[in-house]
């Protein structure tokens, strides 16, 4: 659920800066309708309910890193006093992360980001959280339906589920480190509990 992801971004950045401040909004890619809707659901979340955060910088996105660095550094030379960057993709983020990297004055910077899988990102000094989809769940739910409707029982047409804040707070737990978790080993995983 993109929208909901967006949502998710919007809340725990008006947390981050408690009604007031800049963000950057970073890998905004017009060809993916879901990170247009993340974009567009962050957007109008933060303008209904926290007016005085304001979306200083929006910048295209890829998905070629050096070209996610590179808008990064743009966004950053443009916007000195940035309070957080939301990078809508996991290439964004180490775009992000690179550039920030090269600038020690950008250390008050916060990061939320979408869908890096790798619990180590948060060593980065910069990354706040990470609304994560759970890819796991979604290979599963596929599955099921398909076998449902080869059954010939009747599936929805959409299935919505739901992204998951990661913080350093629970980027330990078990719900999460299976989220995130690439161990694919045949007979490891319990695909159904039926």
């Amino acid at each position: 659920d993109d929208a909901e992801g967006g949502q998710i971004a919007a809340e725990r950045v008006a947390g981050l800066l408690k009604g007031h401040g800049t963000v950057a909004l970073l890998g905004i890619n017009p060809n993916i309708a879901g990170i247009l809707i993340r974009a567009r659901s962050f957007e109008q979340f933060l303008a209904q309910n926290d007016p005085g955060i304001h979306i200083v910088d929006k910048r295209l996105g890829s998905f070629n890193i050096a070209h996610e660095r590179q808008a990064a550094i743009d966004s950053l030379n443009a916007n000195p006093d940035l309070d957080v960057v939301v990078a809508l993709t996991g290439d964004t983020f180490i775009g992000t992360s690179s550039a920030l990297g090269t600038r020690p004055e950008n250390h008050s910077i916060r990061v939320v980001a979408f869908d890096s899988l790798d619990s180590r990102d948060f060593s980065s000094e910069w990354l706040d959280s990470v609304i994560q989809e759970d890819t796991r769940l979604m290979g599963q739910q596929a599955v099921e339906l398909i076998h449902a409707r080869l059954l010939g029982q009747a599936v929805p047409a959409t299935v919505h589920l739901h992204p998951k804040l990661i913080t350093r707070e629970n980027v330990s737990t078990p719900e999460v480190q299976r989220m995130i978790s690439m161990d694919w080993t045949l007979g490891r995983w319990r695909w159904s509990s039926k």
